[in-house]
């Protein structure tokens, strides 16, 4: 028999607890992540279900402003800090990790108070119940999961520019060949000063990116200044640009010094495979290959397992790749 532990919830400083479950919060989605540690992590036995539990406890306050959760042996205490909310949680057993982390949800939902428009509670609660695994482990969710999503089909939907940020602010470092803002005559090292009249000075590059992006066949302009070769005044132009779908080419192929190819892999998408197939066969047309070539898989991120095989089969001969 599953035991659901008690939330007790005071809303006054002293008046005698009120027993309650889990009401609203979906306990299945907390089972699920719960499941996928146990059944894909590869140290689960290491995985402690009071450790989670406390560790999702401060996750949330980390993320809540007003809310403080102490957490000794297997039971939370929550409070606003001022005395006048109070709520403890109790995690029975191992099986009720699940539902007492559906349960701290509830309790801090009821506590009457705001969260604060970019918390995500139920995230933030996942986001501690992994903190205890390994480097490579992380929970994605919202605009994260997105652009992951995004990265692994290797399209998206955008201007096909790459910015990155430095003291001066924001300048482009790559462009997708045809894409809306090559066609447009956007230009490596070009600075974006405005986005759709919007400053980007002190502005993340996250931020500008998500900016600039938005549904197909939608517009955005860019105020870009160009600097002048020999020191010139740099140029300025307002460019309008039509978002639509591009490609992420992951895979770049170049001859380097002596005739060696290099071949740069960024991340592994859906896609890798057959960009690399393209790349090996244009370093060859170049003759890139004759003396040799260099894999660079410096700073990928990862993505698809099953195309990191195929990519991998692409170069051996025989053997198992990998095992699951």
């Amino acid at each position: 028999m599953l035991l659901l532990s008690l939330v007790t919830v005071s809303l006054a400083a002293a008046p005698a607890a009120v027993p309650e479950v889990a009401r609203t919060a979906d306990v299945a989605i907390y089972k699920r992540a719960v499941d996928l540690v146990a059944n894909q992590w590869l140290n689960a036995p290491k995985f402690g279900a009071t450790t989670a539990f406390r560790d999702a406890g401060e996750a949330a306050e980390d993320e809540v402003e007003w809310l403080l959760a102490d957490t000794v042996g297997n039971r939370m205490t929550l409070r606003d800090g001022t005395g006048a909310w109070r709520a403890e949680v109790t995690l029975a057993n191992a099986q009720d990790l699940p539902a007492a982390l559906a349960r701290v949800e509830d309790a801090v939902r009821g506590a009457g108070r705001p969260l604060g428009n970019e918390v995500d509670l139920r995230a933030e609660l996942l986001t501690g119940v992994t903190r205890q695994l390994d480097r490579y482990s992380t929970v994605l969710h919202d605009t994260a999961l997105t652009r992951f999503d995004e990265r692994l089909s290797g399209s998206l939907t955008g201007i096909g520019a790459v910015l990155r940020s430095d003291a001066a602010g924001l300048y482009v470092t790559d462009l997708v060949a045809n894409g809306p803002a090559a066609r447009a005559g956007l230009a490596v090292d070009d600075r974006v000063l405005r986005v759709d009249g919007v400053s980007t000075t002190g502005m993340r590059t996250a931020d500008a990116t998500a900016r600039i992006r938005g549904p197909a066949g939608t517009s955005v302009s860019l105020l870009v200044r160009r600097a002048v070769p020999g020191g010139g005044t740099p140029s300025e132009r307002v460019l309008t640009l039509r978002r639509e779908a591009v490609e992420i080419r992951n895979v770049r192929a170049r001859v380097g010094p002596g005739g060696v190819g290099i071949l740069p892999i960024e991340h592994v998408s859906e896609q890798t495979r057959a960009w690399l197939d393209d790349a090996l066969a244009d370093l060859r047309e170049q003759g890139g290959l004759r003396e040799g070539l260099i894999l660079d898989l410096r700073g990928n991120t990862g993505g698809s397992l099953l195309q990191s095989a195929l990519a991998a089969d692409a170069f051996l001969g025989e053997g198992t790749l990998v095992t699951t």
